[in-house]
C-alpha cells in the first residue's frame, strides 16, 4: 500500500509539472500568435497614385516570388496568390490591393503556414516555431522591402 501511495505520489507530480510546462507553452504561444497579427497588421503599404500603386504591385509580386515556399498560381491587378503549403511548415503567401480614396490603395501581405497549429500527442505543436518564425520574418520583411524600391 506504501509503495502504491508513493507511485501515485509519483505519478500527480509528473502531471502537476507536465500541465505547468504545457501552461507555460500556452503563454508563449499565445504572445507569439500576437506578435504574428501585430506583424500581419503592420505588413501593408499605402501608395497615392495609380502609377505608384501599380509599381508597389509588381514588387509585390516579386516579394512573394522570393519568399514563399510555394509558386504562384494567380495574379491580377488586384491579387496574388501561391498554391497551398504542401508540406508542414512550409509557407504560402498573399497579397491583395484595396482601392483607398481617389488613386490609392492599401496593398496588404497574408501568409498561412501549413500546420502551424495542428497539436500532436501531449498538446505539443511540432511545426509551430517554425511556422512562427518564418512568418514573423515575412511579415517583418514585406513593406521596407516596397517601401525601399519606391523610393
Amino acid at each position: 500500500m506504501k509503495k502504491m501511495s508513493g507511485i501515485l505520489f509519483v505519478l500527480c507530480a509528473i502531471f502537476l509539472i507536465a500541465g505547468c510546462a504545457s501552461q507555460g507553452k500556452t503563454t508563449r504561444r499565445d504572445e507569439m500568435k500576437r506578435a504574428i497579427e501585430k506583424a500581419k497588421q503592420e505588413a501593408k503599404v499605402t501608395c497615392t497614385t495609380q502609377a505608384q500603386c501599380k509599381k508597389a504591385f509588381i514588387f509585390a509580386e516579386i516579394f512573394v516570388s522570393e519568399n514563399s515556399f510555394m509558386k504562384i498560381r494567380h495574379s491580377d491587378d488586384r491579387m496574388i496568390l501561391t498554391f497551398n503549403p504542401d508540406y508542414n511548415g512550409r509557407i504560402g503567401l498573399a497579397v491583395q490591393k484595396t482601392p483607398d480614396v481617389g488613386e490609392a490603395a492599401t496593398i496588404s501581405l497574408i501568409a498561412v503556414c501549413k500546420n502551424m497549429d495542428r497539436m500532436t500527442i501531449w498538446g505539443t505543436y511540432p511545426y509551430f516555431d517554425e511556422c512562427a518564425g518564418r512568418l514573423l520574418s515575412v511579415y517583418a520583411g514585406f513593406k521596407p522591402y516596397i517601401e525601399s524600391r519606391l523610393r
